[in-house]
């Protein structure tokens, strides 16, 4: 299930896709698959730009996914404070 995007601070180019590894369909819990799904649809819209949209789907998520929660709260934060022109739904790493 892809989960990121990011890049090094400092370089325009060169994202890498972060992913958390799932079970074969058949094997994977059906909650797991769902919240796969919600939360595909809910990085799709943060990529597009639709921060308010994807705040309020990542923040659905949160009490079963830290990730999601960590993800609602950058969204929010895009939300106030969109980020540049032209950004392309990476995020750029500031710190190790």
């Amino acid at each position: 299930m892809a989960r990121d995007r990011s890049r090094p601070g400092g370089r325009a180019a060169g994202a890498g896709g972060l992913f958390e590894p799932l079970r074969l369909a058949r094997e994977t819990p059906p909650s797991r698959l769902t919240l796969a799904a919600a939360f595909a649809e809910a990085l799709a819209s943060f990529r597009a730009g639709r921060f308010a949209e994807a705040a309020g789907a990542f923040a659905a998520l949160a009490g079963v996914d830290g990730v999601s929660r960590r993800d609602a709260e950058r969204a929010e934060r895009y939300r106030a404070e969109p980020p540049p022109e032209g950004w392309d739904g990476v995020t750029t790493l500031e710190s190790k």
